[in-house]
């Protein structure tokens, strides 16, 4: 019986020390800045998803004015946030492109934001199909005398939802 009872003691000793180490190398990495440039950068106002992933491919997306102008910007990592692409601009025009939405699935990638380019706020959509390297073209959504805005988009499979 005290066999019985030593190894119990020894079993439960082993797991709590397995258990401490475990906790004791979870640790948070180091901070790495993702935007470097003279304009203040911003995500979205409604904290919307700025950030997608799949696997070990992370999307980001912001805007900022740089060039003068508030223009939507991504960047990925392809190896979980080790390592960053250059800044890629994904709008181009004279009015204020802003508060973009990421939703990603597989190697597609989907993003939605507010723009001003047709005189008040509508908004504008734009997907790449391989994994945010090359960019399709700009869809507006809406169509409406009032404004549109704060966009929410999500994925599920082949389906894109937007809100």
């Amino acid at each position: 019986m005290n066999q019985i009872k030593i190894l119990k003691v020894i079993l439960l000793f082993l797991v709590l020390t397995l258990f401490t180490i475990n906790v004791s190398l979870a640790q948070w990495q180091p901070d790495v800045r993702l935007t470097n440039n003279a304009a203040n950068s911003f995500m979205s106002a409604n904290n919307e998803n700025c950030v997608a992933s799949s696997g070990d491919v992370i999307h980001i997306i912001w805007f900022d004015s740089r060039d003068g102008n508030s223009e939507i910007y991504y960047k990925r990592s392809s190896d979980a946030g080790k390592n960053w692409s250059a800044d890629t601009r994904l709008t181009y025009n004279s009015a204020a492109s802003v508060f973009p939405t990421v939703a990603t699935y597989g190697p597609v990638v989907h993003i939605a934001w507010e723009d001003y380019r047709d005189g008040n706020n509508e908004i504008y959509y734009k997907s790449s199909t391989d994994g945010g390297v090359i960019w399709g073209a700009d869809t507006r959504l809406t169509n409406n005398w009032a404004n549109s805005v704060n966009a929410s988009i999500a994925v599920s499979g082949s389906i894109v939802h937007l809100i």
